[in-house]
């Protein structure tokens, strides 16, 4: 080593012999550890079961993140401990895996603020603890302080090698645990007085006696108190016996509730009844009209592209009018005279900005109307077509949807490009807006997607993929998928045809009768038979509803993304955990929530309206499409729909008033669903229901069940 540090040889050192040898001892250790995880990762399965495992401090600095968190484990034979989640994570790969063949485990009395504990430390490290205690504990001896456990979720450990710290919820899961650790190899000391196993589960320690075996008669069975946080723990244990109870509870309510329906319904399949088939015949004629009216909705799309082509004519003007201004500018100003002249009109440049905002505006008040009255009549006139017709609900329905959905994007479409010919008029001919080509500005790299610049997109083609693709908000450029998947096309459109047929079969055999079951009670007053029948309808309309909302944004917009090959697939997001009214309406539909944002909001609050009445005004609106979809197709126009819509803003209030005094979301998750879907619904069924059949079939109103 001498000659190592000294001269500048520059020679290779040959390794030392000694760590040449103790690289190989490594080495065989490590192959000897490999060999003994493999035999326990092949070993059989002794015990598995829910502990609380003690989490460290860099483990539970979270707020959110408990002391103990319950973890399910699952012991080999071979001494592999691995650990999971939950129960039904044991088949995928386990979040750790502890070889304690060689470890030690020690039991722990309960605490007053404890359960029992077991520590699984290694041997070695125990055994010198022992030791060192043993001979007497000074500073310079080899002991080392055993752990001690202060409270529920305080430990101290000093040197101990210790690595896991879990709790039992009871004693009888303990003494399993400790019977399983056995069978595994392992060592387990047990306190001198507890559960009766002595010091070690080998021997028969000072625990033996009479006050330490159940199996006694004067054993203690209540031997330490137990409050606080570890009663505590025994009400938050695992509860995955009452989930299953829950579960069977439900599954058995349901199949009695659909077992009661059939027999007395029976099978009802009204869509082979011959009598419905005729009554679909007579109206034929009014069928046929709305559903050819569908398609006739494309020529209010045409006339929405030559309303922007006239805005594009008008824009094009200015800018050469621009542009002829400009050169006469640039003459006057290089003639001397003119450039000495204050009093020329060209020097003002505030002037001319005026004057242009003025020539634009003039412009804009002509593109403005005929863009506002073409979306109006997108909608009014399919509208009164349904109420001068006498067609069945499902083609007034869909003619309806389809003209709200008409009119959606129009309103998009003209909107976005008023605000492309704003970003031309300020800033020049070649300005471009986030999502054109050439749009991106700096250093941000330009998706391979944005093809086109505005006055590009105003084409027929452009205009036919935007009323195609599964948006309501209008942009130049959409991101695509680079081809299109016929498999899964396939998939979605099996599962579109299996949900729909069992949407169909519950409508027939579940919501139709339980519907007329409640129209008696509601026609007499009898509230206490209709309040029943509003518990009764409520189970079938959600589960309608839920297939309604799974067939159109699960599937249908993922169908029509799959053949535009539109890549923005977030057509919802989990509306289900919303713990308020307002966060199930910007949750549940994206697309509409999205349209409702850009083209209604955001403007009102660029205008300098107050936030609350620009919400105000978002569900007014959103109100006012609800009747509409609701009480067109029906020809129904009670306003009902309307004030179910409406009336939800003090709702939403008070939801969250209660969300941020309780500090409780599922309360304000319970709230929603009771007033949506259990009687939210529920009565606006009824209430259409009654009127609908008291005009088209008043026997039908008057004897129902």
């Amino acid at each position: 080593m001498a000659d190592a540090g000294g001269g500048g040889g520059g020679g290779v050192l040959e390794p030392v012999p000694s760590l040449r040898t103790e690289v190989e001892s490594l080495k065989r250790e490590r192959d000897r550890l490999q060999d003994a995880l493999m035999r326990a990762m092949r070993s059989a399965v002794l015990f598995r079961g829910y502990l609380h495992q003690h989490q460290t401090e860099d483990e539970s600095i979270g707020l959110l993140k408990a002391d103990w968190e319950m973890q399910w484990f699952v012991l080999g034979s071979g001494g592999l401990l691995k650990i999971y989640d939950s129960d039904r994570d044991e088949a995928r790969e386990p979040g750790a895996l502890l070889y304690i063949a060689d470890c030690l485990v020690e039991v722990e009395p309960p605490g007053v603020e404890r359960p029992w504990c077991m520590r699984i430390v290694e041997r070695a490290a125990t055994s010198q603890a022992h030791a060192g205690g043993d001979g007497g504990g000074g500073g310079g001896g080899l002991g080392l302080p055993l752990p001690s456990v202060n409270s529920w979720g305080s430990v101290s450990i000093s040197g101990r090698n210790e690595l896991l710290l879990v709790a039992a919820d009871s004693a009888a899961a303990l003494m399993q645990w400790s019977d399983a650790f056995g069978r595994a190899g392992l060592k387990v000391v047990w306190p001198s007085a507890g559960l009766g196993r002595g010091s070690s589960r080998g021997g028969s320690g000072a625990g033996g006696g009479a006050g330490g075996s159940f199996s006694l008669g004067g054993a203690r069975t209540n031997s330490a108190p137990l409050l606080g946080a570890a009663a505590d723990a025994a009400a938050a244990a695992a509860h995955s016996g009452l989930v299953t109870l829950g579960l069977v509870v439900l599954a058995t309510t349901h199949i009695r509730a659909l077992l009661e329906n059939l027999l007395v319904y029976r099978l009802r399949l009204t869509l082979l009844n011959k009598s419905v088939w005729l009554a679909i015949v007579n109206t034929a004629g009014d069928n046929a009209a709305c559903l050819l009216a569908v398609p006739g909705l494309l020529v209010f799309a045409a006339a929405s592209l030559g309303v922007e082509w006239l805005a594009l004519a008008l824009l094009r003007r200015e800018q050469r009018e621009d542009s002829a201004l400009g050169k006469k500018l640039d003459d006057i100003t290089t003639t001397p005279s003119a450039a000495d002249d204050d009093a020329s009109p060209f020097v003002d440049d505030q002037s001319g900005r005026a004057m242009r905002r003025l020539r634009a505006h003039r412009h804009e008040l002509v593109v403005v109307p005929l863009a506002v009255a073409n979306c109006v009549l997108s909608l009014l006139l399919p509208c009164m077509l349904v109420f001068r017709l006498e067609a069945h609900p499902f083609p007034a329905l869909l003619l309806t949807l389809s003209a709200l959905v008409i009119q959606m994007k129009l309103m998009s479409y003209h909107h976005h490009n008023w605000h492309l010919r704003t970003i031309r008029r300020r800033r020049g001919p070649g300005a471009r807006a986030p999502g054109e080509r050439g749009g991106g500005g700096g250093d941000e790299v330009e998706a391979p997607w944005c093809a086109l610049a505005y006055p590009e997109n105003l084409t027929v083609n452009n205009m036919l993929f935007f009323l195609a693709v599964p948006t309501l908000t209008y942009q130049v450029n959409y991101p695509l998928l680079p081809n299109r998947r016929p498999r899964m096309l396939l998939r979605w459109v099996l599962m579109l045809l299996a949900l729909a047929s069992l949407q169909l079969l519950m409508i027939d055999q579940l919501l139709v009768p339980a519907m007329l079951s409640g129209l008696k009670p509601l026609a007499d007053l009898d509230w206490w038979h209709f309040c029943e029948r509003v518990l009764g309808l409520a189970l079938p309309n959600l589960y309608v509803w839920l297939l309604t909302f799974v067939i159109v944004f699960h599937v249908w917009l993922n169908i029509m993304g799959e053949i535009t090959r539109f890549a923005d697939r977030c057509f919802y997001k989990a509306w289900w955990n919303a713990s308020s009214l307002d966060q199930f309406w910007r949750l549940w539909n994206m697309p509409v929530h999205t349209f409702l944002m850009r083209t209604i909001y955001f403007p009102l609050i660029r205008m300098r309206v107050n936030k609350w009445w620009a919400v105000v005004c978002v569900f007014f609106w959103s109100a006012v499409m609800h009747e509409v979809a609701v009480g067109v197709p029906f020809r129904i126009l009670r306003g009902w729909a309307f004030w179910a819509m409406f009336g939800q803003i003090p709702l939403i209030t008070l939801t969250a008033y209660l969300r941020a005094r309780l500090k409780n979301d599922a309360l304000g998750n319970a709230i929603f669903w009771v007033s949506f879907c259990i009687l939210g619904q529920p009565i606006c069924v009824l209430l259409y229901a009654h009127e609908y059949l008291k005009r088209e079939q008043p026997p039908v109103a008057a004897h129902a069940i």
